[in-house]
């Protein structure tokens, strides 16, 4: 073999070898730049996701800030200044108004801002931004929330059941909202005010002994103070001697004592469609919904003056319920008790909010059937402060009965965190 040719072969190695060192050099920087950029893409997904987290943080915050001042959130709007200013840059027009609930730091260090909108159709829309630790992440959560009540908004007497029997003392001071002869004309619920709603039932009522309806105002003891509860003041600071209390004889609307009557306020109204179940009249969730929001007790014993102040105001009771005097819930934190069992009140007991017995039938019901309904029985001295109501018959006996509608107990009721509750609405939840 020639000089020559070996040296054609060996500068042919040496291209080969030049190019090949050449592509493996390209195929490493081009490694090295996609290594780089899905280093960058992971980066930048991962501060995007740590932003995220950190407005959905706030979203949380800023629903449960409203969860919790049910009663005050909207006070605090203000008319948004222009459509700069957070929350209201994510506003449609300075008509709306809002307010810059928080801004917060998380554990991570990322960080978030929260508000709310009113629009002018009153929907209440929640938004949160999130920073990533380092800034350069960055997002955008919102979402439309309602506030929902426990209860419907239609009118409700002190005295609510199928039929209702009653042949001792009995009392009623009425509801002074609404007007008896309309308020089931208006489907919207609405009707006139200044008369009474004290008894409303499904079939004639029998009310033997003593009965005597009058307005809260003209429920009084003999040096006229006020009876709104034994331990609750009139508007002049004055305690009641509750023994003594009665409806002033010229303020008496319906009675069945020598010479009374029976006025409109006492409602039969037969074909009321209310009545297909009370249950759904006065609540705006199912037996079932309302169960689970509820606190379970087998009877009434652990419920006492103290029950509502904390995270609890309804009480789903599963057996019997018998109280032999004090008092169950209070004026300022009223309580909802729904009983499976029987109801048995004596010994100068008191109730203040909704008690309701329920058939038993099923656990709970879907609705009425009233094939294992409640026993009601009033056997001693009993005031019911707010509404006593069952979904099927109420015979109350021979004792003495107080059925007493107070409006401060539904205005508690109205403003309630343990009784409104935060409801997202379907389909309104965005991130940008």
């Amino acid at each position: 073999m020639s000089k020559s040719y070996k040296y054609q072969q060996g500068a042919a190695t040496l291209v080969v070898s030049v190019v090949l060192l050449l592509i493996l050099t390209l195929v490493t920087i081009y490694a090295a730049r996609v290594g780089l950029q899905d280093q960058r893409i992971s980066g930048n997904d991962y501060r995007a996701k740590k932003a995220f987290s950190a407005a959905q943080a706030g979203l949380d915050y800023g629903e449960a800030f409203i969860q919790n001042n049910v009663s005050t959130y909207l006070g605090s709007l203000t008319t948004c200044p222009d459509l700069v200013t957070f929350p209201c840059n994510y506003a449609a027009a300075t008509t709306w108004q809002y307010n810059d609930v928080s801004s917060g730091i998380l554990s991570s260090l990322d960080s978030y801002n929260v508000g709310y909108l009113l629009d002018t159709n009153s929907f209440l829309t929640v938004v949160s931004t999130g920073t990533s630790e380092d800034t350069t992440g960055n997002a955008v959560v919102r979402e439309q929330i309602s506030i929902l009540s426990v209860l419907n908004n239609g009118p409700l007497p002190p005295v609510m059941a199928v039929d209702v029997t009653a042949g001792g003392t009995f009392t009623v001071l009425g509801n002074p909202n609404v007007g008896t002869d309309s308020v089931f004309a208006d489907a919207s619920g609405k009707s006139k005010s200044g008369q009474l709603f004290s008894t409303w039932s499904k079939e004639p009522q029998n009310l033997g002994g003593s009965l005597q309806t009058c307005y809260p105002g003209d429920f009084q003891d003999n040096s006229g103070t006020q009876c709104i509860g034994p331990t609750v003041p009139d508007d002049f600071g004055n305690l009641p001697t509750w023994n003594q209390c009665s409806c002033l004889a010229d303020s008496v609307y319906s009675s069945t004592n020598t010479g009374g009557s029976v006025q409109e306020d006492v409602v039969e109204e037969p074909g009321s469609s209310a009545f297909d179940d009370a249950f759904s009249y006065v609540f705006s969730r199912s037996r079932a919904e309302i169960k689970n929001l509820a606190t379970e007790v087998a009877n009434c014993d652990v419920i006492d003056e103290d029950s509502g102040e904390g995270d609890s105001s309804i009480y789903w009771v599963t057996g019997n319920c018998d109280k032999n005097g004090g008092e169950m819930g209070s004026l300022a934190d009223p309580i909802i008790i729904i009983v499976v069992g029987d109801i048995s009140f004596q010994g100068q007991a008191h109730a203040w909010g909704i008690v309701m017995g329920i058939d038993a039938s099923e656990t709970p019901p879907v609705t009425s059937g009233c094939l294992n309904e409640t026993s009601i029985s009033v056997v001693g001295g009993f005031s019911m402060h707010g509404a006593l109501v069952s979904d099927c018959s109420l015979n109350l006996g021979a004792g003495t009965f107080n059925a007493m509608y107070i409006q401060d107990v539904f205005d508690n009721f109205a403003s309630s965190s343990n009784t409104n509750f935060l409801s997202r609405s379907a389909g309104s939840w965005r991130d940008f």
